[in-house]
């Protein structure tokens, strides 16, 4: 048993660590003292770049005057939308359907706006 010193953000933590085992165990100890699923986890400081879920732990120069660094949110993924969301033009709306509300806009109303609005500041 090793004990090693992880970082993640401003905590830090000493877990301890079976060489023999891989890096999925490392995770997956990880994972239950900061809640950051293993799948979002990447674990910085050893050799070969991140950690691998694959790799022995004892070919990665573990030490315990080693910290590694663990990179991830506790946050849970974005999951999709519950409510399907239905647009006017789904529906069969026609704009004809609708009653007038406001200046209907003739294709290019809008520059007309902002010319007349600069050209008259007072008014």
């Amino acid at each position: 048993m090793l004990n090693v010193r992880v970082k993640w953000g401003k905590e830090a933590f000493e877990v301890p660590v079976d060489i023999s085992a891989r890096g999925a165990s490392l995770k997956a100890s990880l994972e239950n003292l900061t809640g950051v699923p293993a799948s979002r986890q990447k674990v910085m400081g050893v050799k070969g770049g991140a950690l691998r879920d694959e790799v022995l732990l004892s070919e990665v120069g573990l030490s315990e005057s080693k910290p590694l660094m663990l990179v991830g949110t506790a946050e849970s993924a974005p999951r999709q939308p519950t409510e399907v969301l239905c647009f006017a033009e789904d529906t069969g709306f026609q704009e004809s359907d609708q009653m007038a509300n406001g200046l209907v806009n003739l294709g290019s109303t809008c520059y007309f706006n902002s010319n007349f609005c600069g050209s008259f500041p007072n008014f």
